[in-house]
């Protein structure tokens, strides 16, 4: 027997011909005549001493399917969202949407690509009830096994309008099927190299790339689509990259025995060249170590996280770009890892997310530390005084939470001497001002004899590696690169370096 979870907002849940009466609840009694065991909140909710959320996770984990009645007010519940999401990415398992009120896909557009029976016309319910029934009885496709894919964190956005182009590319020429997301989302974002083999996803430390490529692992369309599995490889500043060969090798059948890096990409070759699986080469620093886990058959995909996008641009073609969130967004995050309804959040939340800079792991790490019982006002006062050793909060939940700063503070450290010097030195321009070229010209002739055009050439490879960010100019000069800003936390984290070079530019500033 199937067991059906039905998940719904009570706002959608009317018949229009007698508004007294649960549409909802005469699905349930139908599917049960039809032989499914299904959970239906207003009967199945038993009281075991577990807190609502508990419970509903436990419903979903223990059904085959999540059935979603889609409308309006479904589209817009929290509770909703969270019960598909647990279900799609965590739970794994089958969702199959219905139409009860409102437009499909645009109520929830993450599902899509699932086909959705139209049960807005009563009139038509029991036609539609026949083909649901069928739906449900089929069994569901074989999905790819996920391979070294680290779990998703507690908290999470599942950022759509980043979600749809990412899907798009990474399942382009799989099938026959139109792409999702239609002609713009094509335009927007397109295979490496031409032959749509890799797909590159480039944003600073802490913005969420690897949440964003994670969720894509995560994703039952992606997984139906590579059936032989999803590998997960984090690479970082300093792979050893025979020693990940060999675990990939071994995590797909093969017997790891290679000493060298060569031999391990000629077997890695022969034992993907009549699979269908995605790489997810994650945090990648070098060109020499993407080249490395070249491998992939002509059914194989592989996606790439990196913070430098010269490195991606080295492999040809375009790419996506993590941008930060937006306000309403980091509100959202800010409210659900701190555990609070959003309309309770008090004034010192919106201050903390000012010093937080839209930045999804430093939202992240903020709420769990009021979670942890740090009161709002004094996680503000944190931030304005730059107590960063205050932060980093060694019983936070997640791992990556503990190491913000540190995220950080390696993306300047990859950076020559030099090139070190000049980032922290930007720390003397006015916060949250972006600051022309010309000034930073003037700064670094004085301070490290940088000409006009060494000047232009280091902005630009500071601004690949996400560490700052460049807007127009606005004018008609073709000579300028535009204005630059640093992060607030890029701009914290220099400002309290242990570096000579701080001292010297300050100096120097002082005294023009």
């Amino acid at each position: 027997m199937t067991n059906i979870f039905l998940s719904y907002a009570r706002g959608d849940d009317v018949q229009r011909n007698d508004p007294a009466t649960s549409w909802v609840q005469r699905l349930a009694r139908d599917l049960t005549a039809a032989k499914f065991d299904v959970w239906f909140d207003r009967l199945s909710l038993p009281s075991r001493g577990l807190t609502f959320h508990q419970e509903i996770r436990d419903a979903i984990a223990a059904c085959d399917r999540l059935l979603l009645v889609v409308g309006p007010q479904a589209a817009s519940s929290e509770y909703v969202q969270q019960e598909w999401q647990f279900a799609w990415f965590e739970a794994e398992k089958v969702i199959t949407p219905i139409l009860r009120q409102g437009d499909y896909p645009l109520a929830i557009p993450e599902l899509a690509l699932l086909h959705a029976e139209d049960f807005r016309d009563d009139s038509q319910y029991a036609v539609h009830l026949k083909e649901l029934i069928r739906i449900l009885n089929d069994p569901p496709s074989t999905l790819g096994k996920l391979i070294g894919v680290p779990s998703l964190p507690a908290h999470f956005l599942s950022r759509t309008d980043r979600l749809i182009p990412l899907r798009d590319a990474v399942r382009s020429g799989l099938d026959t099927a139109a792409p999702f997301g239609g002609t713009a989302a094509r335009q927007q974002f397109h295979g490496i190299a031409g032959t749509s083999k890799q797909v590159g996803v480039h944003g600073m430390g802490g913005i969420g790339k690897s949440v964003l490529a994670n969720l894509l692992a995560h994703d039952r369309e992606i997984r139906k689509a590579f059936p032989d599995g999803i590998v997960w490889v984090g690479l970082g500043s300093v792979p050893i990259l025979a020693d990940l060969m060999r675990r990939v090798h071994k995590d797909l059948g093969g017997d790891g025995a290679f000493a060298t890096e060569h031999e391990g990409k000629l077997k890695l070759k022969e034992l993907l060249a009549d699979k269908a699986l995605l790489l997810i080469i994650d945090d990648a620093w070098r060109r020499e170590d993407v080249d490395a886990f070249d491998v992939l058959g002509p059914r194989c995909r592989a996606l790439i996280t990196t913070r430098d996008a010269g490195l991606l641009t080295s492999l040809g073609g375009t790419h996506h770009v993590v941008e930060l969130l937006t306000d309403a967004e980091a509100l959202r995050l800010l409210a659900v890892a701190a555990d609070k309804p959003l309309a309770e959040l008090p004034a010192e939340a919106h201050q903390v997310l000012q010093h937080c800079g839209r930045l999804p792991l430093a939202v992240a790490l903020a709420g769990g530390l009021v979670v942890a019982g740090t009161p709002w006002a004094s996680l503000q006062k944190a931030f304005e005084r730059h107590k960063l050793e205050f932060l980093e909060n060694e019983q936070s939940a997640e791992p990556q939470h503990r190491n913000l700063w540190k995220t950080i503070e390696i993306s300047v450290q990859a950076l020559p001497d030099e090139e070190q010097t000049r980032l922290v030195e930007l720390a003397v321009f006015p916060e949250d001002e972006a600051v022309p070229e010309a000034a930073i010209a003037t700064l670094w002739e004085q301070t490290g004899n940088l000409d006009d055009l060494d000047t232009q050439q280091l902005l630009i490879k500071l601004k690949r590696r996400s560490l700052i960010q460049v807007t127009a100019s606005g004018t008609a000069d073709s000579s300028s690169i535009g204005r630059v800003s640093m992060h607030d936390l890029i701009t914290i984290t220099a400002s309290v370096a242990p570096s000579r070079c701080m001292s010297k530019s300050r100096r120097w500033t002082t005294s023009c």
